[in-house]
């Protein structure tokens, strides 16, 4: 739901709000037993995971104001988010490990594994943020683009998790003559972080629930941890690009992207004892991707036209979720 209100011939102000909820069942078919597998081999019985019923609950809520005056049109306000998961584990399931069929049919697993959880884990991520854009017509041709965000986000409630950063950006548009554009942008931008990262810390932490790992060596008991404190995970992006008009309904363009990954989230090993595993959800990630997309556009009719692109390389390492540009206003 939207509501627009328009104050005169300057100023606008835009309320947002958003409610949506999910419920998701994964449910198998063979409810006895555990799941068997033969790396590479086979991969048979109740599946490892374990089933549940999983509740998701979403509101947002935001508002913008924005005045234009000499020049200037500017914008300020701010968004937050709450989501809210709950996940319900009627039982957890086994898993056995055989190196070959000869094994399997002696009866002789490699390992096992088995989870015991409590019957409801609860995760909830509160996002807010803060902003204020200026999109600036200098000349005729030239418009400059300036920002900042203020960004946070916390995830709980038994995980003392959060990511607050100011992030600046900036961007401009010059046209030196009639058929030429350069369009150029850099900043800083906050990356999320995804609830479902830290479903194994909330529902396997050694307290609440574990899991049993009994390799050919003897049993050791596996749990999950998060990283405490502010991770600052966040992108650091630029781009620059050219674009001609061939003719009066079409262009060509030439970029380049750029965009650094810092801070990200991703599960290591802590801890591998005889006795314990301890794996840990920390901000030890990071990745670069680079891109050179060439493009082509050409309108059909009012209201629709056609884009052809071709981008290289490939990126060799995937980019943070944040990877396309953002003005401003948009949260992370």
């Amino acid at each position: 739901m939207g509501v627009w209100t328009i104050t005169g011939r300057r100023f606008t102000n835009e309320v947002r709000l958003q409610q949506a909820s999910r419920r998701a069942v994964l449910a198998t078919e063979d409810p006895s037993g555990p799941g068997v597998l033969i790396p590479g081999v086979a991969a048979f019985g109740r599946p490892y995971a374990l089933t549940n019923r999983n509740q998701q609950r979403y509101v947002q809520a935001g508002d913008t104001f924005a005045v234009a005056a000499n020049g200037h049109f500017v914008k300020l306000g701010g968004d937050a988010l709450n989501v809210g998961v709950t996940a319900m584990h009627p039982n957890a399931n086994g898993l056995l490990v055989f190196s070959s069929l000869d094994h399997l049919f002696a009866g002789q697993p490699d390992s096992s594994r088995q989870a015991t959880t409590g019957p409801i884990t609860r995760l909830e991520t509160v996002k807010a943020g803060l902003f204020v854009q200026d999109h600036w017509s200098a000349t005729p041709t030239l418009t400059v683009d300036a920002g900042v965000r203020i960004d946070g986000q916390t995830v709980g409630p038994a995980l003392d998790v959060s990511n607050w950063l100011v992030t600046p950006r900036g961007g401009m548009a010059w046209a030196p003559t009639a058929k030429w554009v350069v369009r150029g942008g850099v900043g800083l931008f906050a990356d999320r972080l995804p609830l479902v990262m830290f479903e194994r810390a909330a529902a396997l932490d050694g307290i609440v629930g574990f899991e049993q790992v009994t390799p050919p060596s003897g049993s050791a008991r596996s749990i999950s941890t998060a990283r405490p404190g502010n991770w600052r995970s966040s992108s650091a992006q630029a781009s620059l690009g050219i674009e001609r008009g061939l003719t009066d309904e079409t262009t060509a363009g030439l970029a380049y992207l750029f965009s650094r990954g810092r801070h990200l989230a991703r599960t290591v090993t802590a801890l591998n004892s005889v006795s314990a595993d301890v794996s840990e959800v920390q901000p030890t990630a990071s990745s670069t991707y680079h891109r050179v997309p060439a493009t082509k556009t050409r309108p059909l009719a009012h209201e629709f036209e056609v884009a052809a692109s071709a981008t290289w390389p490939n990126p060799s390492h995937p980019a943070p979720q944040s990877a396309q540009p953002r003005q401003p206003t948009t949260p992370p």
